[in-house]
């Protein structure tokens, strides 16, 4: 399987070391992952050998083809619903690829949602938030 992961940053960071490792596993299960970040491509130091190909987001019109076999993405794996990352995927990949897609819900969206906003999000789910 050819598996895009989209991240709201680049590889040094917390999530960063999530994304690293899971990219990792994908490729040791013989899929092909290319993971895009936005404004630079370094990966998280003193975590091994990265076993997958890392791009910026504006790479993306540049690199043809993504993955080995030369063919489109089967998945894309967006790493949290942060608007780097949102906008990256519908204005970019979803335009190019052809192709389903899941949503990493990195922390309890719902939870700090509902502390933050004076409503239930399951009661503004579809008015607040584009359904995708």
């Amino acid at each position: 399987m050819n598996i895009i992961i989209a991240a709201y940053s680049n590889l040094n960071c917390n999530s960063g070391l999530h994304v690293f490792h899971l990219a990792n596993k994908l490729v040791e299960r013989g899929h092909d992952c290319v993971v895009f970040v936005p404004g630079g491509k370094s990966l998280t130091l003193n975590n091994g050998e990265s076993k997958f190909i890392t791009k910026d987001f504006k790479d993306i019109e540049s690199i043809e083809p993504l993955f080995s076999d030369q063919a489109q993405p089967d998945l894309i794996h967006v790493w949290t619903p942060r608007e780097v990352v949102r906008r990256f995927v519908e204005d970019v990949l979803l335009k190019k690829f052809k192709c389903p897609y899941v949503v990493h819900l990195e922390d309890n969206e719902e939870y700090i949602f509902n502390n933050n906003y004076s409503a239930n999000v399951s009661k503004n789910i579809e008015t607040d938030f584009p359904l995708h």
